[in-house]
């Protein structure tokens, strides 16, 4: 998932640039939303922690399929 997260930050650079918008602008496009995702990611590792508090079956299975999540997809050919 978080692969096509960095795909998709490419692709939102590539489209400023043939908008004919400055690399600068280009560039600090992804970035923010590099920003956006981190906080996203800091709050969901908080959250994990209290659900270990109160329900640690629940927050290992919840790791596991995070996990499962972030794998790389394998392609079939």
């Amino acid at each position: 998932m978080l692969g096509r997260i960095v795909e998709l930050a490419c692709d939102t650079a590539a489209v400023a640039l043939h908008a004919g918008k400055e690399p600068f602008f280009a560039l600090n496009v992804p970035e923010k939303g590099r920003g956006v995702l981190t906080a996203a990611i800091e709050q969901i590792c908080v959250d994990v922690l209290d659900l270990e508090d109160v329900h640690p079956e629940l927050a290992g299975r919840f790791q596991e399929l995070s996990q499962v999540l972030d794998a790389p997809i394998h392609s079939v050919d």
